[in-house]
């Protein structure tokens, strides 16, 4: 497996785990109530996007079925919003896991798959 198709997802994921290890004290005041979650469905909507989008670019040796790149797409977008809510519980200060984030998290990771599905049947990719 080739990381350099990856790259993209990495990049994202550290930018994922840096904001979410500001503390909370210091975050902006959100424009309404679940604008949070909103957020959560975003950023992991984009990193199942580029995560499915690496696993599309490799050999067909190393994955051949489509269905399993999408779900290790999800599975890679949800364990890492997983642990990142652990991380906000258990080791980041002034920050806390949520179980409603980790929902979001898992819905943004299915919905970027999806996107990307969408996306790449329109252009024939």
């Amino acid at each position: 497996m080739r990381i350099r198709p990856f790259i993209p997802a990495l990049i994202w994921l550290i930018i994922i785990i840096v904001l979410s290890g500001y503390p909370g004290k210091n975050l902006p005041k959100a424009p309404f109530d679940e604008f949070d979650k909103l957020v959560h469905l975003i950023i992991y909507a984009i990193l199942s996007f580029l995560s499915i989008m690496g696993f599309s670019k490799q050999s067909k040796s190393f994955l051949l079925s489509k269905n399993l790149q999408y779900f290790s797409s999800i599975l890679f977008s949800v364990f890492a919003g997983g642990v990142i809510e652990l991380l906000q519980q258990y080791v980041f200060i002034n920050r806390y896991g949520d179980w409603l984030d980790f929902i979001a998290n898992s819905i943004g990771a299915v919905i970027g798959v999806f996107g990307f599905y969408f996306i790449s049947k329109k252009l024939n990719v």
